[in-house]
């Protein structure tokens, strides 16, 4: 028998398809993230896709924002730029990439799941933060579809007078699940069974922005008042930092497993006890929320319990205060079974509101 949902979703995918809709351009600087091969993916099955990437290089999850210090990130919006300049069709523009001076031209579906302007000045980058939230402003202006990542960052964009908008959450794929279980992917790793285990996952900037110092700061209270726990940290980590810190702090229960597969971030969520979103204190957290975390997403999808410092509310996590004490407290209410998992949620719950809204925006006279 014919599953009604999944005929039901291929006449809709059909009915797009005899529509005249045009090619497409995909403009980023990193077509093998994660976000990018979503849209891709899904923008593919509708539309005829070319992605535009970067000449000069290959590393695409490499790109500074500090552009007056990084003639890569130079050389990859120039890259991009000229290759849109010749085409008439519609681009699609990641919010990260507003410095490509060809969208100034062009009808653009904009990505907005990043406020590139706020991190920018909270690192420390003047001149170049006022230059991008000028032209985010002018591009979400402009722009035939803007697709944003939350609620709050739709209101920016209304307020600026686009109203052609659609919310789609930044939500991990349902093939985002553990393939090994929990205890087996412990055993493989050297991690007890009887232990209590955290787990932060972040990108880039953990420190700058995701908060590494006060989690481990929270940690050391952690350790004093509980015992047999650990803490992983996967991504990037400043090890050298790390270690410095670790030794400085008298802590025991690190355990440090660097960057991973993305095929495998499943089965260390899937391992712990209690997952932590913290972000650095002072950092804006006006912007940020369930929907727009690739974390917290994945965490949800697993159902584990969150806890979650510098963002807005939300039923999916237990948010507490960007102090020690406060992180450290929500740590142990997670550990002792008093925070409700998370609830799991889908890229594939709003692909069909994606596709409508972009074949409506491509076709609108």
């Amino acid at each position: 028998m014919i599953d009604s949902k999944k005929s039901n979703r291929n006449r809709f995918y059909s009915s797009l398809n005899r529509s005249n809709v045009s090619k497409m351009y995909f403009v980023t600087h990193r077509p093998m993230g994660v976000e990018q091969r979503r849209f891709i993916s899904s923008l593919s099955k509708v539309n005829d896709v070319r992605v535009i990437k970067p000449w000069f290089y290959s590393d695409y999850s490499v790109y500074l924002i500090s552009l007056k210090r990084d003639t890569k990130s130079l050389l990859t919006l120039a890259s991009l730029a000229l290759q849109t300049l010749p085409t008439r069709n519609p681009i699609f523009l990641d919010s990260i990439d507003v410095f490509v001076f060809s969208c100034l031209t062009k009808r653009v579906i904009l990505e907005f799941s990043t406020p590139l302007h706020v991190e920018m000045e909270w690192l420390g980058y003047k001149t170049m933060c006022r230059l991008a939230h000028k032209m985010l402003d002018v591009i979400i202006k402009k722009s035939i579809l803007v697709i944003c990542a939350n609620e709050v960052m739709r209101d920016y964009c209304v307020d600026l007078g686009n109203k052609e908008t659609c919310i789609i959450p930044n939500y991990p794929r349902r093939d985002f699940k553990a393939t090994t279980d929990a205890e087996t992917w412990r055993t493989l790793h050297g991690i007890s069974l009887d232990s209590k285990v955290a787990i932060f996952v972040s990108g880039g900037r953990m420190r700058e922005i995701y908060g590494l110092d006060l989690l481990l700061q929270s940690w050391k209270l952690v350790e004093k008042r509980k015992e047999n726990v650990m803490l992983i940290v996967i991504g990037p980590t400043p090890f050298d930092w790390l270690r410095n810190q670790v030794k400085r702090l008298g802590l025991n229960g690190i355990h440090t497993v660097g960057v991973q597969n993305y095929e495998t971030i499943p089965n260390w969520i899937n391992a712990s006890d209690v997952c932590l979103a913290p972000r650095t204190p002072g950092f804006p957290s006006d912007w940020y929320n369930d929907k727009d975390s690739t974390k917290i997403s994945e965490y949800a999808a697993l159902e584990k319990p969150i806890v979650a410092a510098g963002y807005l509310p939300s039923s999916q996590y237990l948010l507490v205060d960007r102090t020690s004490e406060e992180f450290a407290e929500g740590i142990l209410t997670a550990f002792d079974g008093k925070v409700k998992p998370s609830k799991p949620r889908f890229w594939e719950d709003n692909e069909d509101r994606l596709l409508k809204s972009v074949s409506y925006a491509m076709n609108k006279k």
